[in-house]
């Protein structure tokens, strides 16, 4: 029986970690986490790993940049950021 729980509650483990690689890599930390419990994290993670990066930044329009305060996407044009406020037309960083 104490083997039997090792094991469930490794399965939930590494079902979590996959969720957290699943949204730090842009996709669906819910979804992953379902597939990861119902298949197996194991077979998972490959399929994850195979799959696009969705936050990387090659996926940034070309009329969009990073705030260098907040890090959150803003027009190239705007002045300021409109998530924390900060000066962004001159001191914005490209990527």
């Amino acid at each position: 029986m104490e083997i039997q729980f090792a094991l469930l509650v490794s399965w939930v483990v590494c079902a979590l970690l996959m969720a957290l690689l699943a949204k730090h890599r842009g996709r669906s930390a819910v979804g992953w986490t379902f597939a990861s419990l119902v298949f197996s994290p194991l077979a998972a993670l490959p399929l994850l790993l195979m799959m696009k990066n969705m936050n990387s930044e090659e996926n940034i329009p070309a009329n969009l940049m990073r705030c260098p305060h907040c890090s959150e996407l803003i027009s190239r044009d705007a002045p300021k950021c409109k998530f924390c406020g900060a000066l962004a037309a001159t001191q914005a960083v490209e990527f």
